[in-house]
């Protein structure tokens, strides 16, 4: 497997992936990605020129034919597919297409040689079923006519040139197969739209040169060989044929009617021709004999390029060659999925086996030499190669360029198949895609009919919609180009009103207020769902933050409502006191500069600012903010045991228990002694004497001279002081 892969070639807008694998030739295939041709060498197929070729949608090979002979995808002959009636000789004498409406059937039409068969048989149609047999496939019926005799013997004429071209139909189901009467002007477009094939089903327009036999050969009539393409907006077609040269026409595939001619000349030999990605540009291929052009091999060949944006009379005058050759033949051109145009180039100044390669124009979409028409430009490998034609491939206008439309973002599946009665929201977005619009040609435009009174032209492939009001609106999507509608697609929607949600204005209290938030009493089958992912009607929150709550209906609506809780500023409230409480000195106890109109509420029912304490106790105060937040304080008060407050009395430093009456024991002067507890301590830090409820009549019995240190503390107020004494004995 080779993969030959093209810089800067854009694929084909709209590009379709059944007709990704080309087989051709002598066992010769392609198989495309959107920038890259894969060789393939797995065919069994021989021919000179009828080809053609299918995939699903997936791009899996289902079938491919030279007109005679049909193959599975597994490379197998169908089921009674070894006679379909057709001649691998004739340019363009075999076109596959899906049956419309019928899944896995294919029709496969055939178009006589006009070097061969006598009595001719005209256009055909076999049918095929690729999953009968078992997988095998299987031709169901050949051999069919597809244009009523009558209709022939009216035109005078049953000959068919080998030429066909494919385009699809804008309803994005039919498919329009159009071929050329021989000796005639006559245009014959077949509707294929899965029915009977019947008078109705053809659309006759005569336009441009009459395509007669070989003059002085009455019995050659090769001007039937030749060929067919359209562009790929489906509006333009070019017939290109040995005789008389190469044609432009415009084409409605609307209606299937042929019209507006252009001859851009060419003679003898004339047959390749294809148009460019864009559709602006025209190849078409002549050859013919050496002899008088100082060529010194047997042929010459050349491709010219024509502007068919131009206005008609200047479109011939365009003509710019990309390649002149000698000793060469390119035939058949086609335009491939991957953007790029490949060339059946029969080179005759190759002794030995036919060459294996191929010519590529790698850049089409450029005008001139610029399209890089490069010699030799992909190699099909050892006996595989191509001698005239490539199958016959469909334009990708309207249908592959706007298959459907379809919501793909604010919708719900309804009750019908697919994007049938799909549900949208009341006052949600409604995201609107055109599926398979690519909108590559000049004037392409997209009309959406929203179906509520709104429109909306765009060049691109989406839009947006939002609806006001439950009901069934059809949205219809036009592409339209040169004030013609090309396709047109639609879409039922069925919109229902969302559920409503309120959880009221945000929150501003005061720190560690809560709240109980509520949805009300929802529709039943309502869903709730609280950013917690809760799933009661209410929830209790008691932090600030923001808060939400999503209401689904039962159709599948949702709905969204939003609350914030914040909380005053509150600076921290400390109650402080101006100094330490002592027993004759008392405290004033504040919180400190607060706003205008703050409101004051003590323990005891006061409403000063301060308050003055004058024993120990816990003080508390609760203050009112201006915005009505209570804020609470508290203070517990002790004396100062640190020595902040003065002893009121007075205590002794020395002793002397000697009996006297004077200073015989440790007496606190001043104080209540029975309201302080003594211990003391001997100079080694040893306790010596505890007492509660001290009776000042501590006097160092037992105990030697010297220094001694005592502990008083007063268990109600919690005072205490620490000394020395000295006993002299």
């Amino acid at each position: 497997m080779l993969v030959i892969t093209f810089g800067g070639i854009r694929p084909v807008q709209g590009q379709n992936t059944e007709w990704s694998r080309w087989y051709f030739g002598n066992q010769a295939g392609l198989r495309f990605t959107p920038d890259s041709a894969v060789v393939l060498t797995d065919s069994r197929m021989i021919s000179a020129s009828a080809s053609a070729s299918l995939c699903d949608s997936t791009g899996r090979l289902q079938l491919y034919s030279n007109g005679m002979r049909v193959w599975n995808g597994r490379h197998q002959l169908m089921r009674n597919g070894a006679s379909l009636g057709g001649d691998s000789l004739s340019s363009q004498g075999c076109v596959v297409v899906p049956r419309p409406g019928a899944a896995g059937r294919y029709y496969l039409f055939t178009l006589d040689n006009w070097l061969g068969r006598n009595p001719r048989r005209g256009l055909r149609m076999a049918e095929l079923d690729v999953a009968a047999a078992a997988g095998q496939g299987e031709v169901l019926r050949t051999n069919q006519p597809v244009v009523p005799d009558t209709l022939l013997l009216r035109l005078g004429q049953h000959d068919f040139m080998e030429q066909a071209a494919l385009v699809r139909h804008p309803d994005g189901h039919s498919w329009w197969l159009v071929t050329h009467l021989l000796d005639t002007n006559v245009f014959l477009s077949v509707r294929i739209d899965g029915g009977a094939f019947t008078r109705s089903s053809v659309v006759l327009s005569s336009a441009g040169r009459v395509r007669t036999i070989l003059p002085g050969n009455a019995n050659s009539q090769v001007d039937g060989v030749g060929c067919m393409a359209t562009s790929p907006d489906g509006h333009r077609l070019a017939l290109n044929s040995l005789i008389n040269g190469c044609e432009v026409f415009n084409f409605d595939p609307v209606t299937g009617l042929v019209s507006a001619p252009v001859f851009l000349g060419y003679g003898i030999y004339s047959y390749g021709v294809t148009f460019s990605p864009n559709g602006r540009l025209l190849y078409c291929s002549r050859q013919g004999p050496a002899f008088g052009t100082g060529c010194t091999k047997n042929a010459i060949t050349e491709v010219r390029q024509f502007d068919v944006t131009l206005p008609a009379a200047s479109i011939a005058a365009s003509a710019v060659t990309v390649y002149n050759g000698c000793g060469a033949m390119v035939w058949g051109l086609q335009l491939a999925p991957n953007g790029a145009i490949y060339a059946a180039n029969l080179r005759t100044d190759v002794p030995g086996p036919l060459a294996t390669v191929l010519d590529v124009i790698r850049q089409p979409n450029v005008r001139g030499v610029g399209c890089q028409y490069t010699f030799a430009g992909l190699d099909l490998g050892v006996g595989h190669w191509v001698v005239r034609s490539f199958p016959v491939v469909p334009s990708l206008l309207p249908g592959q360029r706007l298959l459907a439309v379809a919501a793909m973002a604010g919708t719900m599946p309804g009750p019908g198949p697919g994007n049938s009665g799909r549900l949208a929201c009341v006052g949600t977005a409604v995201a609107l895609q055109a599926t398979g619009s690519t909108l590559g040609a000049v004037g392409d435009t997209l009309e959406w009919d929203f179906g509520d009174g709104q429109q909306l032209r765009t060049v691109q492939q989406q839009a947006s919609h939002t609806y006001r009001l439950p009901g069934s609106y059809t949205v219809q999507v036009r592409l339209r180009n040169g004030g013609q509608v090309q396709a047109l697609r639609q879409l039922t929607l069925v919109t229902v009103a969302a559920p409503t949600v309120n959880l009221g204005p945000d929150l501003l209290q005061c720190a560690g207020q809560g709240a109980t938030l509520t949805v009300g009493t929802p529709p039943p089958g309502t869903r709730i769902r609280w950013q917690d992912n809760s799933t009661a009607a209410t929830l209790a929150v008691t932090a600030p933050g923001l808060y939400w709550a999503e209401l689904t209906s039962a159709a599948g609506c949702t709905v969204r409502d939003s609350l914030r809780l914040s909380w005053h500023p509150q600076a921290p409230v400390v109650l402080v006191a101006n100094g330490p409480l002592c027993p004759d000195k008392p405290v004033l106890l504040s919180v400190g500069a607060q706003p205008a109109n703050t409101r004051y509420r003590w323990q005891d029912g006061s409403t000063a600012p301060g308050f003055t304490a004058t024993l120990p106790d816990t003080y508390s105060l609760t203050l009112t903010t201006p915005a009505g937040c209570q804020v609470a304080a508290s203070i517990l008060l002790a004396y100062d045991n640190a020595g902040g407050c003065a002893l009121t009395g007075s205590l002794p430093n020395i002793i002397t228990p000697n009996n006297d009456q004077a200073n015989d024991y440790f007496e606190l002067k001043g104080l209540n002694a029975t309201d302080w507890n003594l211990t003391i301590f001997n100079r080694w830090g040893r306790e010596i004497f505890r007492q509660a409820a001290y009776n000042n009549r501590w006097n160092a019995t037992a105990q030697p001279a010297g220094m001694y240190y005592y502990h008083l503390v007063n268990p109600a107020t919690g005072q205490q002081y620490k000394g020395w004494l000295e006993v002299v004995k």
